[in-house]
């Protein structure tokens, strides 16, 4: 009676029709076993194992190392692999940075769970020395890289000339310049 009564959310909605049950002859729940069998009908997974392989496959690491290998060890429960395969699995949904330096070691971890702790490890080096390196200034202002603008009113030094092979009329240079053209090649 108390767990019916102390529950929430969705196991609150599942609860209030035993609750009002209590007591009559129709009850379902009139025991501790009663209740753990009809809560386990409610919740529980049929498939727990394959849903566990199927996260457990699709499994990434988006943060820490720590994190991603905390949620892993959670579905390791639920799943029956070989440890090669738990392995395999847990270096692949490593951050490709992590792996890289994984790969570098000699000699490798042998146990999954010294596996774990060298990629932890890597990890928060990773980020700390990410942390410690100085912002990278990328808003605009003047830099050393040229500008994309067209380099309007300069000249290379000596004049051309009419019959000089680079020679382009003050008329083409307008006309192409109005049609979005290449002054010298039209």
């Amino acid at each position: 009676m108390f767990l019916l009564i102390n529950m929430e959310g969705s196991a609150a909605a599942w609860a209030l029709p035993h609750i009002a049950l209590i007591g009559e002859k129709r009850a379902v729940i009139k025991t501790s076993d009663d209740f753990q069998r009809e809560f386990r009908k409610a919740f529980d997974d049929p498939d727990a194992t394959a849903a566990a392989e199927r996260k457990i496959t699709k499994l990434v690491q988006t943060t820490t190392a720590a994190a991603y290998t905390a949620e892993f060890r959670t579905l390791q429960l639920e799943i029956d692999w070989n440890k090669n395969a738990l392995r395999a699995q847990y270096q692949q949904g490593l951050n490709w940075q992590v792996q890289t330096q994984m790969a570098m070691m000699t000699p490798q971890p042998l146990s999954l769970k010294e596996f774990m702790e060298a990629a932890v490890r890597i990890d928060n080096v990773h980020r700390k020395l990410k942390a410690s390196r100085p912002p990278r200034d990328n808003k605009p202002g003047n830099s050393s890289k040229p500008s994309s603008a067209p380099n309007k009113g300069t000249s290379t030094g000596s004049p051309v000339k009419p019959g000089d092979p680079h020679y382009v009329s003050k008329e083409q240079i307008d006309k192409r310049s109005a049609n979005n053209q290449c002054i010298k090649c039209g």
